[in-house]
């Protein structure tokens, strides 16, 4: 046993089936490979080349089309299946737009028409999302009537999203390419994807017809073994009239009469004759009909299984199947065949009705024993289907609606019950150093428009950001307000890849109007929002200026991280200005001033994709580390206000929350430093101590051999759910279990619900095991369904999504009980993470004793030396409770096929068996000792400490002078209240100390330099470290230089040549309040001054009114000081708000007021 406690496994024992590589997807070879949904499309390419070569067809292939959720990956992996592609002479080209990737993929379909193709033909892939499909449309319209090549053909691969995740509408692609003529397939499975990919490729070359693929977020997101064997894909095609394909020239009228008449029916052929629609258990004795296509027929197959209807109580019911691979046009003679004998037919499908209208259409003039009712949600009375007209159906809820016309009880699917709302949910938020957190902010009373892309996010974190449009058309919707409202000017938000897109298109149009708009444009170097790709066209900022000065903008800006990094050679125009960041809102307030169309060019790279260079060595990690002197810093917040950092995370110290920076997640965007504190400093030429333990010597023998658990048997597919906060991991961890139940050479399909979720949001992987692939249907895990819950994160885990999936008194749960705080957090520096009340709804859920909570991150850290290891710890923990059933040997080759960080995680993994085994143990391994909270610090512990500060801050006789207001106030409690008065007298202590201790310029002093912050960095640091003071000095405020541009201080740093001098003022504290006190007229001193007076009189007021009835108000009286927090400006704002509320009280206790409040 090694000092990680992690033993690498073996070579050639990390898999129960060595010879399996990822590079097996793409090997013709091999017949059943694990592929993701973008993976069996790329798959489906290389067999269409694959077929075409033992065929005697020299082909080609040729794919464009532009990226986004559900497709966001697909474009990533083309990329990194460049090799196997060039092989093939597949050639990928990404898109401009999706519209122009429609154009050359028609293109490509013309080859034949001239001279010099050195290929028979070229099969096309356009793939976009559903809003690209309506960009597309007029390219679709041409390409289609113009046809494909006969060794061509083209697949369309459209991404809809029905549940608007990670889109700005619900999005139905099929009527999009009803408009042109374009057939539509279906698929409901992974399996379905690859083999109609191949399939629609064959039928566009027998029909002359461009082809859909609809694939919706549930189908295309989901990964699975599938069986990819070549002698699979055999096609009948039937034999055609030989004019059904492009030509030219070709008049448009006769294109049209083959585009509306053979080709169509070419297409129905082809289906029919490939098999392509399916029925099951259809007998001349059925009488009930389910048809059902897509994602829905894996809904409706696990609603089946919930009404208790396998393959035997479905034929002793007389229930038979129907599911068309083509939903439109719809194959009629194979339609006509499924009715026959019929009584009715019921059809489950989302969003807008598409297969029940022609279903009526085809049998309405059948005769009257092949002419069924047809039920559905657009029937009447017994016809009509009880479900929703739009969003995503559930099988619990198809189970419901079919009930009663299967003549079943709705008793066996109960409505499920409504779940309380959490006490905090997990909104998406900007990535850690995240550049938008500070480029998509506006000045005070200004007012933004959203446009597409991640800096969306700012609709839900800037209240001053409001309405969007559809991508290309940011800013637009301006032109159409500005003439008719008294508002004279806003702003509107445009990434870089939009530009290109064809964002510029709406900056000419703004131009032409002649409105008062300033764009934004977020130059990030990465389209962030899909994986990190880069932007299309080798964009450079100057180039982007001059474009736009040619298009007759009246003023150009570039905000820039670092403004000296442009290059002599690549110009901007005149009249632009190039600053850095600290000019920004500078540059706003201009900007807003500015008569015509302005822009902003605010120049940073992607804050996700420069920590990705930083670990591939592609790009300089700096030396230089963010860190708060806790002792110093406030909880004002205003670090976390200026970056909108989830980096900058609360902290518990024995005087109240401070803040602290989580160098596991800090991207070094630096903009907290912006924050008006001086606790921030900068820690530069060394780097973050890992805060693992030591490894103990010996790992004791109960924890060393651990007896192996009891998985479930899988006589039933067994559900896993794992849920946590985006870009974390989560999704590794769902995918090393199906990979490893691949490896087992089990059944496996996992469901990632991520979308716009990725960025800092609720992310969900929904793992299906079972023996059969048959045994498998709908791929999200429905409600009360799942086996067990892995919460990566608390937050998540205790949201009503996840909780839905749970089963009272089956479902076992393990959750991390990490800390992990939200964007919430950084618009109310007061929140407290609520765990207590986020456990209790996980227990009152499962039920206590099925919960296993821990504090994987913190084990992780400790034990590993690394914190992104906590979910794998987890997945330790749940296996070795039995709650993933996959061999170990498999779970560990699933790590190292992964590849990153393989030993960590197997350190991880093996730390998370014994977690389950002894937890006390491992905690004490770790050094976090007993897993039961901390016992809170007692009264007298609490003014025993506060005296000791005091004592330090200003002497003995200040320390004397809390002292006996403390012990007064106690004396008046216990007369007054007895028994209830600890907390009063709490607060007291706590609020006095903070009007007493008011943090000057000379315990700034002494709390840099009284060793313990010496001491605290050389704990979180290691190696030759620099400490840089980042100050706001009141003896350099003054001239205009010194403030931004809402007037506010601003920061300068200052070297390690500070200390001596912070030293030196620290023992000059002595003249503090005295004559010889420089700082003695200063604002902030004078207001120090004058809060003493009014607590003390507040006590006072508290001593004459205190009673059981006014406690309340007077413990709240004596608390409120501990609201005014920070430094300066802030302080001061603080200080105004806690006034109101203090004359409010005063008010309330009907005291009259005192001091110098009730001269106001």
């Amino acid at each position: 046993m090694s000092e990680q406690g992690s033993q690498r496994p073996t070579p050639g024992a990390t898999a129960l089936r060595a010879d399996i590589r990822l590079g097996d997807r793409y090997d013709p070879a091999r017949a059943r490979v694990f592929l993701t949904g973008t993976q069996a499309l790329v798959r489906a390419l290389l067999t269409r080349a694959w077929l075409d070569a033992r065929a005697g067809i020299k082909t080609g292939g040729f794919v464009s089309g532009y990226r986004g959720s559900p497709l966001g990956g697909f474009d990533r992996d083309l990329v990194q299946a460049r090799a196997e592609l060039e092989a093939a002479d597949i050639r990928f080209t990404p898109g401009v737009n999706e519209e122009l990737a429609a154009t050359a993929i028609w293109g490509s379909q013309q080859l034949g028409l001239f001279p010099g193709a050195r290929v028979d033909g070229v099969f096309g892939l356009w793939y976009g999302k559903g809003p690209g499909v309506d960009r597309a449309g007029d390219a679709f319209k041409h390409a289609n009537l113009a046809g494909t090549a006969p060794n061509g053909g083209v697949l369309a691969v459209a991404g809809d999203d029905h549940a608007g995740i990670s889109s700005t509408t619900a999005h139905q692609s099929e009527y999009a390419f009803i408009d042109a003529r374009i057939p539509v397939l279906a698929p409901a499975t992974i399996q379905d994807v690859l083999d109609l990919a191949i399939a629609g490729i064959a039928l566009s070359r027998a029909s002359g017809l461009w082809v859909a693929l609809k694939c919706p977020s549930e189908v295309i997101e989901q990964a699975a073994t599938v069986d990819a064997a070549l002698t699979r894909f055999a096609f009948d095609t039937p034999a055609g009239d030989g004019h059904l394909h492009i030509r030219w020239p070709d008049r448009v009228t006769d294109a049209e009469a083959r585009l509306a008449g053979p080709k169509l029916e070419a297409a129905a052929r082809f289906v029919r004759a490939s098999g392509l629609d399916r029925a099951f258990g259809k007998t001349a004795r059925h009488r009930i009909g389910i048809v059902s296509a897509g994602k829905s027929w894996a809904d409706v197959c696990e609603a089946l299984d919930l009404l208790g209807l396998d393959e035997n109580a479905r034929a002793a019911a007389a229930i038979a199947l129907y599911k068309p691979a083509m939903v439109w046009p719809l194959e009629a003679e194979g339609v006509r065949d499924f009715a026959a004998d019929l009584d009715r037919i019921i059809v489950i499908e989302e969003m807008r009705p598409l297969l029940e209208p022609q279903l009526r259409d085809i049998l309405f003039d059948a005769p009257d024993h092949a002419r069924p009712r047809v039920v559905g949600r657009t029937g009447s009375g017994d016809n009509r289907l009880a479900l929703a007209r739009a969003g995503v159906l559930a099988p619990d809820a198809i189970a419901r609606a079919l009930a009663p016309h299967l003549g079943l009880t709705m008793d066996a699917v109960p409505e499920p019950s409504p779940l309380p709302r959490p006490a905090l949910r997990r909104a998406p938020h900007f990535c850690s150093g995240c550049p938008h957190n500070t480029s998509t902010r506006v000045p005070d009373g200004a007012r933004a428009l959203a446009g597409i892309g991640c800096h969306t996010l700012a609709l839900w974190s800037d209240p001053n950001t409001r309405t969007l449009t559809q991508m290309g058309g940011e800013g637009a919707s301006w032109i159409g307000q500005a003439p008719f409202t008294e508002t004279t000017h806003v702003f509107a938000n445009i990434g870089d890849g939009t530009y290109y897109h064809s964002g510029l298109l709406a900056i000419r149009a703004a131009i032409s109007a002649g409105v008062n708009i300033t764009y934004k444009l977020l130059f990030n170097d990465a389209v962030a929002m899909t994986g990190g790709q880069a932007v299309e066209g080798s964009l450079t900022v100057p180039a982007i200026c001059r474009e736009l000065a040619a298009e007759g903008v009246s003023r150009i800006v570039v905000v820039a991280e670092d403004p000296g990094h442009y290059a002599r050679s690549d110009p901007f125009p005149p009249g632009a200005s190039v600053m850095g960041r600290d000019g920004f809102d500078c540059a706003q307030a201009e900007l807003a001033q500015v008569a015509g169309v302005s822009v902003l060019v605010f120049d940073q790279a992607c804050a996700a994709e420069k920590r990705r260079r930083r670990r591939h060595g592609q790009l300089d990690d700096p030396a230089r580390h963010i860190f708060i002197n806790e002792r110093v810093c406030e909880g004002c917040g205003d670090c976390q206000r200026a970056s909108r950092c989830l980096s900058v995370v609360p902290v518990a110290t024995p005087f109240g929350e401070k803040r602290r920076i989580d160098h596991a997640t800090c991207n070094k965007d630096e903009t907290c430093v912006d924050g008006f504190c001086p606790a921030i400093v900068t820690v530069e030429g060394g780097r973050p101590r890992k805060s693992r333990t030591p490894p103990p010597r010996e790992i004791p023998p109960h924890l060393q051999e651990l007896p192996p658990p009891a998985p479930a048997a899988l006589d039933r597919p067994w559900r896993i759910l794992v849920a946590g906060i985006g870009g974390t991991g989560v999704v590794t961890v769902g995918h090393l279990i199906a990979m490893a139940a691949h490896l087992d050479g089990n059944a496996a399909v996992v469901l990632d619900q991520t979308g716009l979720a990725q960025k800092g949001g609720a992310v969900a992987s929904h793992v299906t095991l079972a023996r059969r692939d048959a045994d498998i249907h709908a791929a999200r895990i429905g409600v009360a369904r799942a086996d067990a819950v892995i919460g990566c994160d608390l937050v998540v885990a205790a949201d009503a999504p996840q909780l839905a999936t749970v089963a009272p008194g089956r479902t076992r749960i393990v959750v991390n009980t990490e800390e992990t705080i939200t964007g919430a957090f950084l618009r109310d520096a007061t929140l407290a993470f609520p765990s207590d009340s986020l456990l209790g709804a996980i227990a009152a859920r499962a039920g206590a004793e099925r919960v296993t909570a821990a504090d994987a991150r913190q084990l992780a850290e400790r034990l590993t030396g690394e914190a992104i290891a906590a979910n794998v710890l987890l997945l330790g923990l749940a296996w070795q409770m039995g709650l993933v059933p996959v061999s170990e040997q498999a779970l560990l080759g699933a790590i190292d096929l992964n590849g990153r960080g393989a030993v960590t995680n197997w350190a991880a993994f093996a730390w998370g068996r014994r977690t389950a085994h002894d937890m006390a143990a491992v905690r004490a391994l770790a050094g976090l000792g007993d897993a039961a909270r901390t016992v809170p610090e007692t009264l007298d512990g609490i003014v025993a400490r506060r005296e000791r500060e005091l004592a330090d801050y200003g002497g003995a006789r200040l320390a004397a002078r809390y002292h006996d207001a403390v012990a007064a106030m106690s004396d008046v409690a216990a007369q007054r209240i007895p028994g209830t008065g600890d907390a009063l007298v709490c607060a007291v202590a706590e609020g006095y100390f903070h009007v007493l201790a008011a943090k000057d310029e000379y315990d700034v002093a002494r709390l840099f330099t009284d060793g313990t912050f010496a001491a605290d960095i050389a704990r979180a640091f290691e190696g030759d470290v620099r400490v840089r003071y980042h100050l706001a000095p009141s003896w350099v405020i003054g001239d205009r230089t010194t403030r931004d541009a809402p007037g506010r201080p601003k920061k300068r740093a200052f070297g390690p040549w500070l200390r001596p001098l912070l030293g030196l003022l620290a023992r000059l504290r002595p003249l503090r309040g005295g004559l010889l006190d420089p700082f003695r007229f200063g604002r902030d001193r004078k207001l120090e001054q004058r809060h003493r007076a009014e607590y003390e009189a507040d006590l006072n007021c508290i001593h004459a009114a205190l009673s059981g009835g006014t406690f309340d108000l007077c413990r709240e009286l004596a608390g409120l000081p501990l609201t005014v927090r920070g430094y300066g400006h802030v302080r001061r704002d603080a200080y105004e708000r806690a006034a109101e509320r203090r004359r409010e009280i005063l008010k309330a206790l009907d005291t009259p007021q005192s001091g110098s409040l009730a001269a106001e």
